[in-house]
């Protein structure tokens, strides 16, 4: 009942985030961002806990629906304030955000491992830095991918020669 009640309000504020902020992202990269995100952060833990044999499963049910949150709903909700943030910085600040991010999902991960919801086989904290890493360098590929893909399309330019 508080993991429904905490999964409630940050998802109140996280809307009132995005509904008052300057917006970035449109609702459809948020749609296909988030998508990306929880598919690929749970393949990614599955690659790195279950298939290494390093995941002890948290044994009461309520933990491992709160595992399921954090896994699918809380992460990829902090990686898009993390594009959000991505898209409106110069180049140091990206950088900046990068290694804030990447440390905030280290300590989310230290959290975890230390109240039982995530236990894995000696767990070091240098072990959550290059899937965070990767994660999140993916989440900006993609990103970059979809929007130019789909959103942004370029226009046709009078210089280049077009087959009609």
């Amino acid at each position: 009942m508080k993991l429904l009640l905490i999964v409630l309000i940050l998802a109140a504020l996280l809307f009132l985030y995005f509904t008052k902020k300057e917006k970035m992202l449109s609702q459809l990269e948020i749609v296909a961002n988030y998508l990306f995100i929880a598919t690929i952060n749970q393949n990614v833990m599955a690659l790195f806990t279950v298939g290494f044999f390093f995941l002890q499963s948290p044994s009461a049910k309520t933990m491992y629906w709160a595992l399921v949150v954090v896994r699918l709903v809380i992460s990829p909700i902090i990686i898009l304030l993390f594009l959000q943030v991505y898209l409106q910085s110069n180049t140091i600040r990206k950088a900046k955000s990068l290694i804030s991010y990447i440390t905030l999902f280290v300590v989310i991960d230290g959290i975890m491992h230390a109240t039982g919801l995530l236990v894995l086989d000696a767990w070091h904290w240098w072990w959550s830095v290059p899937k965070w890493l990767f994660i999140l360098v993916s989440s900006i590929l993609f990103m970059k991918f979809f929007r130019h893909s789909f959103i942004h399309k370029e226009e046709p330019h009078e210089s280049r020669t077009y087959i009609k």
